[in-house]
């Protein structure tokens, strides 16, 4: 049972790594170009980071299933 932990929680970090590089591209480049599209009020640093780690999250879950796939 450990092992498969360790093995689990090998892959999560694995992922995680790989998600970081393009959540904060996606955070630094996409989200404020459509934020100023919609006209959102990014002046709440609050949302920007509700939003950012929203999309390291998604990331992170892309990753996984990338990895589970192989």
């Amino acid at each position: 049972m450990g092992d498969k932990l360790r093995q689990l929680a090998g892959i999560f970090r694995q992922a995680a790594g790989k998600a970081l590089v393009p959540a904060l591209l996606t955070c630094l480049v996409v989200v404020p170009l459509v934020g100023s599209a919609m006209e959102i009020d990014w002046s709440d640093f609050q949302i920007l980071l509700v939003v950012c780690l929203a999309m390291y999250l998604q990331w992170i879950i892309s990753m996984l299933v990338l990895s589970f796939q192989q």
